[in-house]
């Protein structure tokens, strides 16, 4: 007999400022969409060693234009199944609003993404993204 395997992922963003003053903010603490299409394609690449496809940046959109890639400055893996990516926005990056953000590979595409956002990111601070995706078997 034969078992099919189902994988269900999902994602969690965090956005934390860190302020001129010393001071940390969250702007934001919530679920996000993986992308069915690119998502799958790039998790299978990845499993077969194509590098070209592995999840590397993270972007900042501000009307699906990007206003700045930033690569990893850290990946952790808290639990089992779970992946944590970090980083960071640094004051100079951009000072504007953005509404969306990616989580990406540089030679394929949006792996996740949180849309509908209003965070500003001014040039006086860092913003921090840390981007948990959780990948689960279903029986």
């Amino acid at each position: 007999m034969r078992n099919k395997l189902k994988i269900f992922s999902k994602g969690h963003l965090k956005a934390t400022a860190y302020l001129a003053d010393g001071s940390t903010k969250v702007l934001y603490d919530g679920p996000n969409a993986i992308n069915n299409t690119p998502g799958c394609e790039i998790v299978a690449h990845s499993l077969g060693g194509d590098t070209i496809f592995n999840i590397n940046q993270l972007t900042a959109y501000k009307a699906s234009s990007p206003l700045k890639s930033r690569g990893f400055t850290r990946v952790d893996y808290p639990n089992p199944g779970q992946v944590e990516f970090t980083a960071v926005f640094l004051e100079a990056d951009f000072d504007d609003t953005l509404d969306e953000l990616g989580l990406e590979s540089a030679g394929w595409g949006k792996f996740s993404q949180v849309t509908g956002l209003s965070i500003h990111k001014d040039n006086t601070m860092r913003l921090a993204i840390t981007w948990t995706i959780t990948i689960q078997t279903l029986v």
